[in-house]
C-alpha cells in the first residue's frame, strides 16, 4: 500500500505543486473549503530553516486530507478496513493522521468521512466500487473518526504540556509516548509528527527518545503486551 507524505519535494509547473494542481484533487480541495470555510493556496514551504506560516499549515493540511481520504476510500472499497494488525493498523494511521490535520482547519466534529461523495462523484467512472459501497465506506470512516475525536483533543494538550519546557535537541520522554499511544491512541509517527512541528524545520528538533522507539516500533508492533488502540 502507498499513499503520499507531506514533503517539500514536490515538482512543480511555474511555481505550483504539479499534482496537487490536476483535477484529481481540485474537486476534493473544494469541498474542504466549503466544509471549514479555508482557502487552498498551493503555498509550500520553502524556507528549510523558518517556522511555517498559517497559510502554509493550512494548504499542509488540504494535501494530507485530500490523499488520505483518497487512500482509505479505495482501500476500504477494496474490503481493507482500519484496524490492530498489520496493513489494516496502516490505514489507521493514515486515517488519524488526517484527523489530526483537521485540527489545522478548526475540525473539531467528524468530517473526513463527508468528503466520500465527492471522491465518489468524481472517480467513480474509473473505480465504480467506490460508488457501490459508499455507504459503508463513509460509516466506518465515521466510526474510526469518532473514536479517535474522543482522545485526540486530550492526547494534543498532554504533548504540549509535555514538550513546553523542551529545547531544540531535548528527547520527549519514552513515557509520554508510551501513554500517548497506549492511552489516546496516537501512533508513534503522528507523535513524531508533532514533535517536529513544534520546532518545524530546525535541526536537532525534538526526538522521540529510544526507550519509546523500542516500544512502539514504526510498523506497529504490539507494545509490551499492551494490544492497539
Amino acid at each position: 500500500m502507498q499513499h503520499h507524505s507531506e514533503h517539500p519535494e514536490f515538482s512543480r509547473f511555474d511555481g505550483l505543486i504539479s499534482n496537487y494542481e490536476t483535477d484529481v484533487f481540485q474537486p476534493i480541495f473544494a469541498e474542504i473549503e466549503a466544509l471549514s470555510g479555508k482557502k487552498y493556496t498551493s503555498t509550500l514551504p520553502l524556507d528549510l530553516s523558518g517556522e511555517l506560516t498559517g497559510q502554509e499549515k493550512i494548504d499542509i493540511a488540504f494535501r494530507v486530507i485530500a490523499d488520505h481520504i483518497r487512500t482509505l476510500s479505495f482501500s476500504i472499497a477494496d474490503g481493507i478496513l482500519p484496524g490492530n494488525t498489520d496493513r489494516n493498523y496502516v490505514l489507521r494511521r493514515i486515517l488519524r493522521r488526517a484527523v489530526r490535520y483537521g485540527r489545522t482547519l478548526g475540525f473539531v466534529e467528524p468530517f473526513f468521512y463527508k468528503l466520500v461523495a465527492v471522491l465518489a462523484n468524481h472517480m467513480g467512472g474509473i473505480f465504480p466500487e467506490i460508488v457501490a459501497r459508499r455507504a459503508f465506506i463513509e460509516e466506518a470512516l465515521l466510526e474510526e473518526e469518532r473514536s479517535f475525536n474522543r482522545t485526540l483533543d486530550r492526547g494534543i494538550q498532554l504533548l504540549q504540556e509535555q514538550t513546553a519546557s523542551l529545547r531544540k535537541g531535548d528527547q520527549l520522554s519514552g513515557e509520554i509516548a508510551f501513554l500517548l499511544y497506549d492511552t489516546y491512541g496516537f501512533p508513534l509517527d503522528l507523535t513524531e509528527l508533532m514533535c517536529r512541528e513544534m520546532v518545524w524545520y530546525r535541526p536537532g528538533g525534538f526526538r522521540i527518545s529510544d526507550a519509546a522507539a523500542a516500544g512502539a516500533c514504526p510498523q506497529g508492533a504490539i507494545l509490551a503486551g499492551h494490544q492497539r488502540q
